[in-house]
């Protein structure tokens, strides 16, 4: 399918921002979330549990972890975080369901475009982490996203 492809890339704005970052990994996305930064995932899965138990200072000083909450990014502008193709599975997640998968806070001009949130299975608990949820933040725009039908419960949180 050349024309999706071509039609998916082509919607991305290369032009708007400063910084182009394309990653393929957890470590390359983390440290690429950064102001005025486009960020294009190759197809994939970012597993962020397996990242930040591994890591125990995050090099990006935009980026926390906290136990029961997650992954928090802190005071970024204008970033956009796309799939690089629409047509391949491209999923960010986060494994324990009391976490959010991502948290913005106190960020602006948040652009996330054709990417799969969410928790990884777990029959034995109920996700009571939000999947995105974002914290005094403005100038969100969300397109193109699809959330893994674990539960249907946990979905994005605006404070």
């Amino acid at each position: 399918d050349e024309l999706a492809d071509e039609e998916t890339i082509s919607a991305i704005p290369y032009d708007d921002y400063k910084n182009i970052k394309y990653v393929s990994s957890t470590e390359e996305f983390i440290d690429a979330l950064v102001s005025d930064t486009l960020i294009i995932l190759e197809p994939g899965i970012y597993d962020l549990t397996d990242y930040y138990t591994e890591v125990t200072k995050f090099k990006n000083r935009n980026v926390k972890f906290k136990e029961y909450e997650g992954i928090t990014i802190s005071k970024l502008k204008h970033v956009g975080i796309y799939a690089n193709d629409g047509n391949v599975l491209t999923q960010i997640v986060e494994e324990d369901p009391e976490c959010s998968v991502l948290i913005f806070d106190g960020c602006n001009d948040i652009t996330i475009s054709g990417i799969v949130f969410g928790h990884t299975e777990q029959e034995e608990y109920v996700c009571s982490g939000d999947v995105l949820e974002f914290r005094k933040t403005n100038d969100i725009f969300l397109e193109n996203l699809k959330h893994q039908p674990m539960n249907l419960q946990c979905l994005c949180q605006i404070l």
